[in-house]
């Protein structure tokens, strides 16, 4: 498996975590070997509990940016937080801000987890699908890199039940492929949204 550069206090706290999740819910992944490891990209996820950003950020290797509400950003978890690149976003509303700071990440190449459904859905499969992911894209240039994770709405007594959180990496979807005609570019947003939200329903 190959890793792009990381910092070692970001690999170190994507050791803990990894471990902690393996260790206790036999978390386990699967499609890895998909993730680009240079370039600008999205990583978009399901979001049904707090377990998908830690998972999901644990394991990909490389570093990524993410939105983080103001809330969490204080005392020693902030601290960490914005170590891992937690970018500050207000809990209520849309925050321009916070999307000019992800979009700037992924046109210096970096790479970007957010969740399509904008919050915790139970399940992806019936979630609505906003439209900034397919924004994302369009003002960064990037690439989307659909990810499952399921079984984090089950017992936390895991440990007994090996396996039961599961990350999924599904195939890169290309911008250049979703936007084979000229749109709107709020329907050019909606679109590509749908389609990412349904390659991680496939997944």
């Amino acid at each position: 498996m190959k890793y792009a550069y990381r910092r070692p206090g970001y690999r170190f706290i994507q050791f803990v975590v990894r471990w902690y999740y393996k260790i206790v819910f036999g978390m386990k992944v699967v499609g890895i070997e998909n993730i680009p490891l240079e370039g600008p990209l999205i990583v978009a996820c399901n979001h049904r509990t707090l377990s998908e950003p830690p998972m999901v950020g644990s394991v990909v290797p490389r570093e990524m940016y993410f939105a983080a509400k103001q809330q969490l950003l204080v005392g020693p978890l902030g601290v960490i937080l914005r170590y891992a690149n937690a970018i500050p976003i207000r809990r209520t509303g849309s925050d321009k801000e916070a999307i000019k700071a992800l979009a700037a990440s992924l046109k210096e190449g970096k790479a970007v987890l957010i969740f399509p459904e904008g919050t915790r859905t139970l399940n992806p499969d019936d979630a609505k699908i906003k439209a900034g992911v397919g924004m994302l894209a369009m003002m960064g240039g990037a690439d989307v890199m659909p990810v499952r994770v399921d079984g984090t709405g089950r017992t936390p007594w895991s440990i007994f039940h090996r396996g039961t959180m599961k990350i999924t990496f599904g195939k890169v979807v290309r911008l250049s492929e979703v936007l084979d005609e000229e749109l709107p570019r709020r329907e050019a947003y909606h679109l590509i949204a749908q389609r990412v939200m349904s390659h991680i329903r496939a997944l």
